[in-house]
């Protein structure tokens, strides 16, 4: 629940939280502790006790300084000497440092009992009076997670001039329940960065085959050696057999040569040859 949404169901009406003492102006904080701010331990004590018990996860607390002004939704607490139990109210709007705008209950009028304790007549409702900062003791600030609402977490990120931060919340009487000055509030762009959206690529994979080293033949010159090589093992085959011829024995028997390292070197030169012919 925002400080206004409280404001709206408790102003002008009577709030008697514990069961006790009537409508008391603890009874008020009582419910903003745990309508608001969302603590659902009763936090006990008389009003001026409050400063000391309310419990620090849930308050960030302030002594009264001449120079301090409390933001709406702060809880003003007044110490034991004003009226002997003190005092608690909700600040509102408007507050300066010579005045306070709070909301609170069992003031102007306050509770009347009799001599047993039973309540003759009911002091003043919720309402919202203007008060001064004689015997103020302190405030009590909701800390910034707690008071921010579920319903109000979508939007942009915001730091304020205090120090605290908020998710934007769209209306600015909703937004003062938590900031001051709302107006000064300043968007967080370094806290989150963008996230750049990445395409992933196919990654190219280049495979090196190896491949015979492309050569080009002159076939036309190398036909042509071929067939100066052939004429030649030609005329040297010739030459050979007409050497062969020319040598006889005394009986005019032929013999049979003997082979040379020469002739042997023609022959397969020959053969070879021939081999390529058939190719």
């Amino acid at each position: 629940m925002t400080v206004d949404d409280f404001i709206s169901k408790y102003n002008n009406r009577y709030i008697d939280f514990d069961g006790n003492y009537g409508f008391q102006c603890k009874d008020l904080f009582s419910a903003y502790n745990k309508e608001v701010v969302g603590n659902s331990s009763y936090v006990s004590g008389d009003a001026w006790k409050l400063y000391d018990n309310a419990p620090s996860k849930y308050y960030d607390k302030f002594l009264n300084t001449p120079s301090f002004v409390p933001q709406k939704g702060d809880v003003c607490i007044w110490d034991k000497s004003y009226g002997g139990y003190g005092h608690v109210a909700i600040c509102m709007d408007g507050c300066t440092t010579s005045k306070l705008i709070v909301m609170g209950q069992n003031y102007p009028k306050v509770t009347k009992f009799d001599s047993k304790g039973k309540v003759i007549s009911n002091g003043s409702p919720c309402n919202v009076q203007t008060m001064s900062y004689n015997k103020v003791k302190g405030f009590l600030r909701p800390k910034g997670d707690d008071m921010i609402p579920s319903q109000y977490t979508d939007g942009e990120l915001y730091r304020t001039d205090s120090g605290m931060v908020f998710w934007h919340i769209p209306n600015p009487d909703v937004a003062n329940a938590y900031v001051s000055n709302w107006s000064n509030a300043k968007p967080i762009t370094d806290a989150i960065p963008p996230v750049e959206k990445v395409v992933e690529k196919p990654v190219e994979v280049i495979k090196y085959v190896d491949k015979p080293v492309p050569y080009e033949v002159d076939s036309a010159s190398t036909l042509k050696s071929l067939e100066d090589l052939k004429k030649k093992v030609s005329e040297l085959e010739l030459e050979n057999k007409k050497l062969l011829e020319s040598i006889v024995e005394p009986n005019e028997h032929k013999i049979e040569p003997k082979k040379t390292e020469n002739t042997t070197f023609i022959s397969i030169l020959i053969s070879w040859l021939n081999n390529i012919g058939r190719k």
